[in-house]
């Protein structure tokens, strides 16, 4: 009867967990060679390598997927935020840049662009440039929030951009007083 039932929860441990990500990982390849025209599958194959830590693999599945003009604003805005990830991640800060541009320009009220473009000046040592990127992303009122499953809760109640922008002015104003350093000019050149 029923109470002789079992109920398994598949995967169980780590093994199962690492062999289940792989047999997803190769469904998805698979997917993606046999049915080039179902480019949603090469986004999520973007995704997988993404979230494995493959950021080289991850490119062209990205732009595979953004290149078919498919999806909507968001959809394409949050693509566009994981390829300036990935490009930032291998140092091509340039391209992340240029990226985040993009999904600011397919979907300017997502606060989670600003705060992603903002670390990625951040790390190509840009804080100063990161500043009015962090402001802007902040003035976005919680109004505008869309209705997205990908909302980060800490970049739209502020405390991730907040955090950002303290650690950005900090360390201009450190570079600015490094730069006046114990002496003036004149003593410098001299006079």
């Amino acid at each position: 009867g029923l109470q002789d039932a079992v109920l398994e929860h598949l995967p169980v441990g780590d093994a199962d967990k690492a062999e289940r990500r792989e047999q997803n990982l190769k469904l998805l390849e698979i997917s993606v060679k046999e049915s080039p025209e179902y480019v949603r599958n090469a986004r999520q194959l973007g995704m997988e390598h993404f979230a494995r830590e493959e950021y080289r693999k991850a490119i062209p599945w990205f732009e595979m997927y953004l290149q078919s003009g498919t999806g909507g604003p968001l959809d394409r805005s949050e693509t566009l935020v994981h390829l300036g990830r990935s490009r930032a991640k291998v140092g091509l800060q340039e391209e992340a840049i240029a990226d985040f541009d993009l999904a600011m320009a397919e979907a300017p009220i997502r606060k989670e662009i600003y705060y992603h473009k903002a670390i990625a000046l951040i790390a190509g040592a840009r804080p100063d440039l990161a500043i009015p990127v962090l402001e802007k992303g902040l003035s976005i009122p919680i109004s505008e929030k869309p209705d997205f499953h990908l909302n980060v809760d800490r970049v739209w109640d502020g405390s991730y951009l907040t955090e950002a922008l303290d650690f950005c002015c900090k360390t201009v104003e450190e570079h600015r007083k490094s730069l006046r350093g114990p002496c003036t000019q004149d003593q410098h050149r001299g006079t």
